[in-house]
């Protein structure tokens, strides 16, 4: 009889996760929504509601192409062996040998969805459209946070609508702080030469936001650790990360990861990362099972593709910074190849091959 294996949470992590480890354990994922969206894609949606389609996929499907069971519900409560899901039907019981732990964070709607009423595609589709109508009608839109997501959307908007008065808060006296500094000279030359405002070391104030027609939040996050209270307060920190050991074990058969996970390396909160953990924290189940030696999660490469629109960007890669028209493609490259990869198991045969590429190749930057 095969071991079980729950994992909490359907994005990066989580799915990498399930498509390592189906074939020898059972899995059975568990995450609110019916559908996975990827979401560094949801800005372009939210310009061109017609491109949501091609960033959403029903779990279902996944389910039926990777070979894991699928719960549409929320845990409200882990045990050592055993999580409580609370779904249309009620409360349900499971058990696990293995649990990961891969449950994300909350960000301001509409760049996330809503816990409560965007559960299903179709909602959540019709929250972009109605995001996009009241994109067309404001006149002035503040960003507040410019990290990549507020630096993205302000690409976003700049590029598909000239005429709007775009104004982004930064709250330190750079954008897209911890990247190059050349990275963040490309991303401001191009906002500001297509008119957007950046403001510099201020955080905007409620009063501020009425000199608006429309303000987006990019700024903080809640971590989804809420069902983790009861039995495993000690291994959350302050702001409710978890608290892993280097081979991303909360205890010797349960794991995080993803941006949920507070890791000894502090690792970058990418996709990319959270793919990574993903990856090894399935050996590592491996390694528990068979009585192997297990993995410790090491140092990755500094990788980022900043999108600007739809025809600019910026692809940092280590100390290498590169802009121009080809890194917007990369990026559509990135999400196009991502998305098909949770069906079609040719895509993942191509993914390990540039994982492998861009590991090795960065002991020479």
């Amino acid at each position: 009889m095969m071991s079980k294996v729950l994992i909490i949470g359907g994005s990066f992590a989580g799915l990498t996760a399930a498509r390592e480890l189906c074939q020898d354990f059972q899995v059975t994922l568990v995450d609110l929504k019916e559908y996975y969206e990827y979401t560094p894609g949801i800005l372009r949606a939210m310009v061109d509601p017609n491109a949501y389609p091609s960033i959403s996929v029903k779990y279902a499907d996944i389910s039926q192409s990777m070979g894991f069971d699928f719960i549409k519900g929320e845990v409200i409560e882990l045990s050592s062996h055993s999580a409580e899901i609370q779904n249309a039907q009620g409360i349900v019981m499971t058990t696990f040998d293995y649990c990961i732990i891969a449950c994300g964070t909350d960000y301001y709607d509409p760049i996330k969805p809503h816990r409560t009423y965007e559960d299903l595609s179709n909602e959540r589709h019709e929250t972009i459209i109605e995001t996009h109508d009241e994109i067309e009608e404001a006149q002035s839109i503040m960003i507040l946070g410019a990290g990549i997501v507020g630096v993205e959307l302000a690409g976003e908007l700049v590029s598909k609508f000239h005429d709007k008065n775009i104004t982004l808060y930064s709250a330190q006296d750079v954008i897209m702080p911890g990247m190059p500094k050349l990275a963040q000279k490309y991303a401001e030359n191009f906002l500001t030469e297509k008119g957007v405002k950046i403001v510099y070391n201020k955080k905007a104030s409620e009063e501020e936001f009425k000199d608006f027609d429309l303000v987006f939040k990019c700024i903080g996050v809640i971590y989804n650790t809420k069902f983790l209270q009861k039995n495993f307060q000690e291994n959350l920190n302050d702001r409710g990360k978890i608290v892993v050991n280097d081979f991303l074990q909360v205890k010797e058969h349960i794991f995080a990861a993803g941006d949920v996970a507070q890791t000894t390396l502090n690792l970058a909160g990418t996709a990319y990362a959270a793919e990574q953990m993903g990856k090894l924290l399935a050996k590592n189940i491996r390694a528990i099972a068979s009585g192997s030696r297990l993995r410790e999660m090491g140092t990755l490469p500094m990788l980022y593709c900043v999108s600007l629109g739809p025809e600019f960007g910026v692809t940092v890669y280590q100390n290498l910074v590169i802009p121009g028209s080809c890194q917007a493609f990369v990026k559509f490259f990135i999400q196009y190849t991502k998305v098909k990869e949770l069906e079609n198991p040719m895509f993942n045969l191509m993914w390990k091959g540039l994982d492998f590429a861009a590991e090795a190749l960065s002991h020479f930057f």
